[in-house]
């Protein structure tokens, strides 16, 4: 219910249904292709077989999930698989609506709190003109935003202070035309700069 008063102040955004349990929604005989099935907190029924048999299901809906950092780290390895939205609970309140019209619109989304979870997978693998921009110092930051790290830990590691680092973030983020480091995340999966190494097709 608290999602579903999220959701209630935008009127883009329709719910179609609340199910308090795998096996009500897997009994539903009808579905629209264009519905995100959400599951939030607590996620204890939800397992890598009732994934399969939901994708087996329901083809074409996409999944995302809402938890706790401290639970999807625990348990990242088994409910990643089908997932096309990452949210972390502490941000549902402000970011679920951007969110669900980021999956809409056929991309995916993972909250910036859950991209440390992907940072040994984190890898520059396209680029795009305005990446091409950037200086090499601005990607050695970028890669590590992208990697969910903080400003004094990337200066750590780059022997620069984090006046520094942010100077250099403020800079790499006007040539990418956005404005925090959500949509800096976002931009980086949206255009395919960042593979997360994810089997559920978040490209």
């Amino acid at each position: 219910e608290g999602m579903k008063e999220i959701l209630s102040a935008h009127q883009d955004i329709h719910v179609t249904g609340v199910f308090s349990c795998m096996e009500d929604l897997c009994a539903r005989s009808t579905y629209d292709p264009d519905e995100i099935i959400v599951f939030a907190d607590p996620i204890f029924d939800l397992t890598r077989e009732t994934l399969s048999e939901l994708a087996a299901r329901f083809p074409r809906i996409m999944l995302m999930i809402i938890a706790g950092a401290k639970e999807m780290r625990a348990r990242l390895e088994e409910l990643k698989h089908g997932m096309r939205g990452i949210l972390a609970a502490e941000s549902a309140a402000s970011c679920f609506p951007d969110a669900i019209r980021t999956m809409h619109s056929g991309k995916a989304y993972v909250s910036v709190e859950l991209l440390e979870l992907f940072s040994e997978h984190v890898q520059l693998k396209s680029f795009s003109a305005a990446y091409e921009s950037l200086s090499e110092r601005e990607v050695e930051i970028f890669t590590r935003i992208a990697s969910g790290k903080r400003n004094c830990t990337i200066g750590s590691e780059l022997d620069i202070s984090s006046k520094t680092v942010s100077t250099h973030k403020m800079r790499l983020m006007d040539k990418l035309g956005v404005n925090s480091v959500p949509e800096l995340v976002q931009y980086a999966l949206q255009t395919g700069i960042i593979d997360t190494g994810f089997s559920c097709g978040l490209k």
